[in-house]
């Protein structure tokens, strides 16, 4: 991104627009040579300066890999799940369900990103990096997908969030600025305020034993999950290239 927006500065694009992605800190020189940044939270568009905003365009952000392959290979794990890595509060949900029956199986970058120090329950597993395509397979065969972030205010979590909802799986996520944008409380899941262990105990083992609400939000996630394709990307930005000719 930054070679585009010094080949715009010097002239080398002549008149072509330039639409960047999800490009939160661009400063005031930067901002000078981009026309629309695509970005993924209404709310971040809300909180930034006037001169931010007019160049702002929120479109979801779209899902990646194959989801249909994900749901032939996985296996019916029956456990909460939760991944990613920036921004993400695994403490807290790894002592919500300590000493439930509820299995819970966690997948992310390193032990800094999972943020636990000391042993875990028994009842936790903890999975390192692994592919796209094995990570969307331990979506698909979970239970639910929790998506606990550290503050109210972050902009992180639409990945797991938009791959969750696409698999079609009911989410407990944290309520925050990058989230409200994708799940509504008691919808697609429930939303617990930050650090609120329990909170997120009583969602999700409310989300086990609740059937039929497990299923209500399985159904809405999946109708939801239409905004998430990259065909519903494309004809977004294909309408906002068109309005910017």
């Amino acid at each position: 991104m930054p070679w585009f927006i010094r080949s715009r500065r010097l002239g080398l694009l002549r008149r072509a627009m330039l639409v960047v992605t999800n490009q939160l800190h661009l400063d005031d020189a930067q901002l000078q040579q981009v026309d629309r940044n695509i970005v993924y939270s209404r709310a971040w568009v809300e909180r930034q300066r006037p001169e931010v905003r007019s160049r702002a365009v929120f479109v979801p952000l779209p899902v990646d890999g194959d989801l249909e392959a994900a749901h032939r290979r996985a296996s019916d794990g029956g456990y909460v799940f939760a991944g990613g890595g920036a921004g993400r509060d695994f403490a807290s949900v790894i002592e919500a369900l300590r000493g439930t029956d509820a299995p819970l199986e966690i997948v992310t970058f390193s032990p800094q990103t999972l943020g636990w120090e000391g042993e875990l329950p028994p009842n936790c597993r903890v999975r390192w990096r692994m592919p796209v395509q094995s990570y969307l397979e331990r979506v698909a065969g979970s239970l639910l997908v929790v998506v606990p972030l550290r503050d109210s205010e972050s902009d992180f979590g639409q990945t797991t969030l938009v791959q969750a909802l696409s698999l079609g799986k009911a989410v407990v996520a944290t309520r925050a600025t990058g989230v409200v944008d994708y799940v509504r409380d008691g919808r697609e899941g429930l939303l617990v305020e930050a650090g609120d262990v329990a909170g997120y105990r009583e969602a999700v083992l409310r989300m086990v034993a609740d059937h039929e609400l497990r299923d209500s939000c399985e159904r809405y996630a999946r109708e939801r999950a239409e905004a998430f394709t990259y065909a519903a990307f494309a004809e977004r930005l294909a309408a906002l290239c068109a309005e910017l000719a």
